[in-house]
């Protein structure tokens, strides 16, 4: 109820534990894997009334992944080869095999660069977990972004053979 009317302070007293540290060390964990994120440059978390409130501020900086475009942006204008979609399955499959959960996986936090391959962004609130239906709940959370952005832009070049391309490159044991 409080992240309603505060959407820019958090509450902790240890530098270590502020959502852009854990932000960073995610982010650096998996350049570590070579998963396709962007690089952390800088993190910060400071407390504009002292350490003492526990509420503080933060930020993170990350360095631009060039030439990309937002799956979302790009379904707006036209419809996205197969290939994009497998890429795509692949990439969520990549991170998944690597126990990585992303909180808020949707079609505006997916990139496609002019190469077509695919880079996940905003891992806020995100974290490795070994549970596989949390894991798992990443797709329909993806699905249901793009069924509603497909009812918010009527040129939306989202379909079901789309999906269905998507899925099963997930699901192919050869496409890891």
């Amino acid at each position: 109820m409080v992240s309603r009317f505060n959407r820019d302070m958090y509450f902790s007293w240890q530098p270590e534990s502020t959502r852009a540290w854990k932000e960073w060390r995610l982010l650096q964990h998996m350049r570590a894997l070579q998963l396709p994120v962007p690089r952390p440059v800088a993190a910060r978390a400071y407390w504009p009334a002292g350490r003492h409130t526990g509420f503080y501020r933060a930020d993170i900086l990350l360095e631009t992944i060039a030439n990309c475009t937002t799956l979302s942006a790009m379904l707006q204008h036209q419809a996205v080869p197969a290939t994009i979609w497998h890429n795509i399955g692949r990439c969520i499959k990549a991170f998944h095999q690597q126990q990585i959960y992303h909180a808020d996986l949707n079609a505006n936090n997916i990139l496609v660069d002019t190469q077509q391959k695919i880079h996940l962004i905003d891992f806020d609130r995100c974290r490795i977990t070994s549970r596989q239906n949390l894991l798992a709940s990443n797709l329909p959370r993806l699905q249901r972004s793009l069924l509603k952005l497909q009812t918010l832009h009527q040129e939306f070049q989202f379909k079901s053979p789309d999906w269905q391309t998507l899925m099963a490159s997930y699901n192919d044991n050869s496409a890891a």
